[in-house]
């Protein structure tokens, strides 16, 4: 009786093992190669909208560390800005960053423990071959009022 429980049992395990497996035929299509995919790209809505020879993208990384007076503070931050190209006489440039202060001295409540993010954007138009119309937006981690309108990063 126990040998007549095995089989079944190994009957009934082979079944469910194979019950996820499925055929292809033969007179099926191939599947298309990848690489010829990417190389030829398929006209598409956004193709001639969302080109990516007219996106570049540049990153920085920045760290910095001063002492003065008995204090110090280590000062990081990455920005990643990403321009666009509609035609040659229009295009847009976005930016987005964080700053952090991973390392200070200055105490738990100090403003920049907390990562801040910082960015914008610029839209850019070439009216003439000398003049240019720019529309934009930024928006700065802190208020430096003796240091001019915006933050210590120059925006």
């Amino acid at each position: 009786m126990e040998k007549k429980l095995q089989v079944i049992l190994f009957v009934i395990v082979f079944f469910i093992m194979t019950l996820p497996l499925s055929a292809q035929f033969r007179n099926q299509p191939t599947q298309p190669n990848i690489s010829t995919i990417l190389s030829n790209p398929q006209p598409s809505l956004f193709s001639g909208f969302l080109n990516p020879d007219k996106l570049q993208m540049h990153h920085s990384v920045s760290m910095s560390f001063g002492a003065m007076g008995g204090q110090s503070m280590m000062l990081s931050s990455y920005m990643n800005t990403i321009d666009y190209q509609f035609s040659d006489k229009l295009w847009l440039r976005a930016n987005i960053g964080i700053m952090s202060s991973p390392y200070n001295t200055f105490g738990q409540e100090f403003y920049l423990n907390k990562p801040q993010f910082f960015g914008g954007a610029q839209l850019h138009y070439k009216i003439s071959e000398n003049s240019k119309i720019t529309l934009e937006f930024n928006s700065a981690p802190f208020y430096r009022p003796m240091l001019g309108e915006f933050s210590a990063f120059g925006y």
